[in-house]
């Protein structure tokens, strides 16, 4: 039965389902696998095809195939189409990058706008072992030995099958599909893998797809391991921004690997960082502060002084802005708030907190850093904003966002770090003004 092909446990009564039809013999057995399914679960099914627009009209006649069985079948359906060609240039990655990234793109997306919950792909053990051999030309550690597998958001439930069973199922079923005439170009590395390498290899060792397929469940089970060690509490951050505690990098290095493979996950990014890239990464331990590398998906990561700081180039924004000094909270976007009141008295100290002689404050304004501004601290001279960042040792990119408090180039506050001398209680004082700073986590940087 078709239905049996979905284990139980990968799919829920209530469940939003989408599932990856390009219109060949796999992906049209899992819908086919899935409609069966419905029969038995009560779900919600809808199939996704992209158009890469690639072969001509033979895109367009797949795209219309899917289009007309999911019709038939009363199947929803949405039809996507993708500017390959054009993404190629304007990334410099070859054409079997740039699909896949934007077919992902667009598949997601579709998700997103229809409030689907999990993304199911026909996969199958042939493909698990193409990948894992082509992970491992590519330099791959033990994640990309895993090669295929499944995640929270998506499942392949064919992995157990290798193609000659599928194209079985389909003849049994008398389940139609159209074939990809680019399956026999061999300009491509994955059907160079499938069309030259493996069957060569096949040729001395018979059992090679099904021993690659054993390989990535064994290195599955340490990745699992390797899993477990990790502190989640070294790792913060969102979809743009992530921060990993530099002591990690002290550690084994198949432990650093995995921490470094969080911070791209945390950034959205699950695919092309390669064992050159984490090796990168890892020496950045030993290079002086400040140093940085430029990686894959536009990703800039930065040694700091006790870090190093993920950042997705193409998400970074102007956080310029002036804003009049008032009491009552004032929000400041991707930074966090300060509320400003007055009190009767000042406690010697409170975390948190910092008081100030509210005459001196007239005519402030908060807005971000410029060139000339100076700060005094509490007992000490005046020296140059910058000068006092780099003694705090607060990095270059966060310093730009850091809202401060002043009067010309004469900085009085420094959210959440200081105030200055100039601004202190004193025996003079008539009002005296409460500063309470709430910094936003870099975890809420989404």
């Amino acid at each position: 039965m078709l239905e049996n092909l979905i284990d139980n446990c990968l799919i829920n009564s209530g469940d939003r389902v989408a599932v990856g039809v390009s219109g060949g013999a796999d992906s049209m057995v899992l819908l086919c696998a899935l409609k069966e399914k419905q029969k038995k679960l009560d779900f919600y099914l809808k199939a996704i095809n992209v158009n890469h627009h690639l072969r001509g009209e033979e895109s367009d006649r797949d795209s219309e195939f899917v289009k007309n069985f999911c019709e038939k079948n009363k199947i929803d359906y949405a039809i996507l189409n993708v500017d390959v060609k054009s993404y190629k240039d304007e990334n410099k990655q070859t054409i079997e990058e740039s699909a896949r990234n934007l077919r992902y793109q667009a598949i997601f997306n579709e998700m997103k706008n229809s409030k689907i919950n999990e993304l199911f792909l026909a996969h199958h053990k042939d493909d698990q072992a193409e990948t894992i051999l082509m992970h491992i030309f590519r330099g791959s550690g033990v994640s990309g030995a895993v090669g295929i597998s499944d995640s929270e958001l998506v499942k392949h439930p064919f992995l157990n099958l290798s193609k000659s069973d599928i194209l079985k199922i389909a003849k049994e079923n008398d389940i139609t599909y159209v074939e990809d005439s680019t399956n026999q170009d061999n300009l491509y590395s994955r059907n160079f893998i499938r069309n030259v390498v493996l069957p060569e290899i096949e040729k001395k060792y018979p059992s090679a797809k099904q021993n690659l397929f054993d390989f990535g469940k064994r290195c599955k089970e340490m990745q699992e391991f390797v899993k477990s060690m990790v502190d989640e509490n070294k790792i913060k951050g969102g979809k743009k921004r992530v921060e990993l505690d530099l002591d990690v990098l002290n550690q084994n290095s198949v432990l650093v690997q995995e921490y470094i493979k969080r911070c791209f996950n945390k950034l959205g990014i699950f695919y092309d960082i390669e064992s050159k890239h984490y090796e990168l990464v890892s020496k950045l331990n030993n290079l002086q502060t400040g140093s940085i590398l430029n990686l894959p998906h536009k990703v800039t990561v930065k040694r700091s002084y006790d870090k190093i700081i993920f950042i997705k180039e193409n998400d970074k924004t102007d956080n310029g802005f002036k804003i009049p000094f008032a009491f009552g909270e004032t929000y400041f976007e991707n930074f966090g708030r300060v509320k400003i009141e007055i009190v009767k008295d000042s406690p010697v100290f409170e975390r948190g907190s910092f008081f100030a002689d509210y005459d001196k404050l007239k005519g402030s304004i908060w807005r971000t850093k410029e060139a000339n501004d100076t700060f005094k601290k509490f007992g000490g001279g005046t020296k140059p904003l910058s000068r006092y960042f780099i003694d705090k040792k607060i990095e270059n990119d966060e310093r730009a966002k850091i809202p401060i408090l002043t009067l010309n180039n004469k900085v009085l506050v420094v959210f959440g770090f200081d105030i200055s001398d100039e601004i202190k209680v004193n025996q003079n004082t008539k009002t005296i003004v409460k500063f309470e700073f709430e910094k936003q986590s870099v975890d809420n940087f989404s």
